[in-house]
């Protein structure tokens, strides 16, 4: 029989008064960074002069083709691929049965409808810059049903975006999300902009964290380490729409019209597109 002292017994009674204080402190830390990320404003915008006017859509398109290196606006069903509309005949290849349509779901003219069960569009021959320092701005549209665990876009690294555990923004495939709250998001029709940073890991003195933004109906928003560590990466010349590279995470939801361009758009072009300030 195991006889403890009151020297002993005081003993353990710090302890365990110093255990329960670390374990207020951990739950505090958690709490704080939680409600840091939680309590980001969101807020989109809404511009019904925006509805089914591709027009709106492509207004940088139209104003820098130039910078321009795949611009698909699913004027018609892409049965088996879709067609190039900047003529630098990026590759395509549809993958699964996507269901068309062209009403009142599409923000801007044309899009898909992917129910989250093996569609995707696989783009190849994407003729990109991904020297390090150098941006590449990915826009689209993209209505999201709220499950979780997808794609909507990357490159064939995993360089993409991701939808995961309450957050949505930029991966790079190691469980890792810098992004926002992705809440708002459900059902929730919206232009995303997300300007990409090509970096490598002798960029040490300029992280990609610094560089990465993401617009949501033209307003830049505030992003946060949601998860894991984000690292270096470059973009590449292949791509997917609606999934991961390894045709997996598939996204459940509407994706309209994408545009990729070779540089960062700026605010303005960005506010522009989603307001339809044509020139």
């Amino acid at each position: 029989m195991m006889i403890i002292n009151s020297k002993g017994q005081t003993s353990i009674a710090y302890l365990l008064g110093f255990m329960f204080l670390m374990l207020v402190v951990a739950l505090i830390i958690i709490s704080l960074r939680r409600d840091f990320f939680y309590n980001t404003n969101i807020t989109l915008n809404q511009n019904s002069n925006s509805i089914h006017n591709l027009e709106c859509f492509s207004k940088t398109y139209q104003t820098s083709p130039q910078n321009v290196v795949t611009f698909f606006q699913f004027l018609t069903d892409p049965k088996i691929s879709i067609i190039d509309s900047s003529k630098n005949q990026t590759n395509s290849q549809v993958n699964g049965k996507i269901e068309y349509l062209n009403n009142s779901n599409c923000l801007f003219g044309g899009c898909l409808y992917l129910t989250g069960n093996g569609q995707n569009i696989a783009l190849s021959n994407i003729k990109i810059n991904s020297s390090v320092g150098t941006f590449t701005t990915v826009e689209f549209y993209m209505d999201w049903k709220g499950f979780e665990s997808e794609y909507p876009f990357t490159f064939d690294n995993n360089y993409g975006l991701y939808l995961n555990k309450g957050c949505f923004g930029f991966t790079t495939g190691k469980s890792d999300i810098y992004g926002i709250n992705s809440s708002i998001l459900i059902n929730n029709p919206v232009l995303v902009d997300a300007i990409f940073y090509n970096s490598n890991d002798s960029n040490f003195n300029n992280p990609i964290q610094n560089n990465l933004n993401l617009f949501l109906n033209g307003t830049k928003q505030s992003l946060v380490q949601c998860s894991g560590e984000i690292s270096n990466a470059q973009v590449s010349t292949n791509a997917t729409y609606g999934s991961s590279m390894f045709a997996e995470n598939f996204f459940n939801g509407i994706l309209g019209p994408i545009v990729i361009y070779n540089r960062e758009l700026t605010s303005s072009e960005i506010s522009d597109d989603f307001y339809c300030k044509l020139p």
